[in-house]
């Protein structure tokens, strides 16, 4: 099972490692974002459910320490044990500092909060009614859970990209089965981290047979944005470029950027060749006002000129049952914005004199 980059983390999760964000599992999750471009699902709800968490388990430390004290007094006689008041305090700072790691750990895994906005309480009461979950007769009040399963939903429909969810919670896992594709369970870290070594195992493969694919029907791609983008001479920053088609489009290197089930998205760098009808000054014919002071182009150039320019964009490609080759190309989309043209048309235009 590939591994969903967009992950959301339930609260027994970080209740199985105590809020230790130094334990492996957590640590190697930090350590994997940058490479897997991974980022962490916060529902507001689930926020502030692991903060009364952090709180209610300080408290329990709290208890703890007194009933120590209470069950052996002469515990109190040790030098370095601390009284009713220093035990408040270190319990105070504690909370504060576990919620500071927590903030850290959200950070380090580019945490995206989702608030409440677009969800539907009726259909959260509805689902509270069927029992549905994460709702069941063992948790019938998991209004915690809902509303955050109702955020992520939101951020999956509109961000259009699979989620997956990590939790022992066995309500949470019938909820992912319900949302199809959309979401995918994991039940442990542990799991996940599997499933994300299977990405980068998928993702070694597919970088091998990557190796000499000359992207076909990218160049049909490229056609239809192409002409959209912004175009300015670099002699003339007025002049008129249209008439703008692809000739011919070459792939110089590409970057693996994500993974998934049967599709992948690519950063690719490519010159293209293009041609284009431009109306433009003549350079050699710049001529300066002494009155106004102002400079003009005594003649004008016009008609078709061939050029090139290098570009970076996203393929997204869909591939073979094995997630192992690309099967097609299924959208393209220009991350520059700006094409240069630098030739010159090679006629000079008299019906349109500047003067």
């Amino acid at each position: 099972m590939a591994a969903p980059i967009s992950i959301f983390i339930d609260t027994n999760i970080f209740d199985r490692y105590q809020y230790d964000f130094k334990s492996p599992l957590l640590e190697s999750l930090v350590q994997r974002t940058h490479k897997h471009h991974l980022s962490l699902l916060m529902p507001d709800a689930t926020l502030k459910e692991i903060h009364r968490h952090i709180e209610e388990k300080c408290e329990q430390i709290r208890i703890g320490l007194n009933l120590a004290q209470k069950d052996a007094p002469l515990i109190s006689k040790l030098e370095a044990w601390p009284d009713r008041k220093q035990r408040d305090e270190v319990i105070k700072k504690a909370i504060v500092r576990t919620k500071s790691e927590l903030a850290m750990f959200q950070k380090s895994l580019s945490s995206v909060a989702l608030d409440y906005e677009g969800v539907d309480v009726e259909k959260v009461m509805q689902w509270y009614n069927d029992k549905t979950p994460p709702f069941s007769d063992k948790k019938p009040k998991e209004f915690s859970d809902a509303f955050a399963l109702y955020a992520l939903m939101n951020f999956q429909a509109k961000a259009n990209v699979p989620v997956a969810i990590i939790s022992d919670d066995d309500d949470f896992q019938k909820a992912c089965e319900l949302n199809g594709e959309n979401f995918k369970y994991f039940k442990t870290l542990d799991d996940y981290h599997k499933a994300l070594d299977e990405n980068d195992n998928l993702a070694a493969t597919l970088v091998a047979n990557l190796s000499g694919y000359d992207f076909p029907s990218l160049a049909d791609f490229i056609n239809e944005d192409f002409a959209d983008l912004i175009f300015i001479h670099a002699e003339d920053d007025e002049a008129i470029i249209k008439d703008i088609s692809v000739i011919d489009v070459a792939v110089e290197g590409y970057m693996l950027l994500h993974i998934g089930d049967r599709e992948c998205e690519i950063s690719a760098w490519m010159t293209v060749n293009y041609q284009a009808r431009v109306h433009m000054g003549d350079p050699d014919s710049v001529s300066r006002d002494s009155e106004t002071r102002t400079t003009f182009y005594r003649h004008d150039l016009s008609g078709f000129i061939k050029d090139s320019t290098r570009l970076q964009g996203i393929v997204r490609c869909s591939m073979n049952d094995q997630s192992t080759k690309i099967d097609k190309i299924v959208s393209f989309s220009f991350i520059d914005d700006i094409v240069m043209v630098h030739n010159r048309p090679p006629e000079e235009d008299e019906s349109d004199d500047r003067d």
